[in-house]
């Protein structure tokens, strides 16, 4: 079997360590706007997909996309 978990923006301590805590809590805040669900994915949410995927064992040549529905406005 071969999936995939396409991931949006995913929260983590890499962005704050990168641009700064301040920087990267804006950034954060608007682009969570841009999401249906109204916020960003954390590590859980990835995982959550991930575990769901492996838990199918009839899914294979999937690509799951886990953005909060942000992929439904393109």
């Amino acid at each position: 079997r071969v999936n995939a978990v396409s991931a949006g923006t995913v929260r983590t301590r890499w962005h704050d360590q990168l641009v700064g805590a301040d920087v990267a809590r804006e950034r954060q805040r608007v682009e969570a706007e841009l999401v249906p669900l109204k916020r960003l994915a954390d590590a859980d949410d990835i995982a959550a997909s991930v575990v769901g995927l492996l838990a199918m064992p009839f899914v294979t040549g999937e690509d799951l996309l886990v953005d909060g529905g942000k992929g439904l406005k393109y």
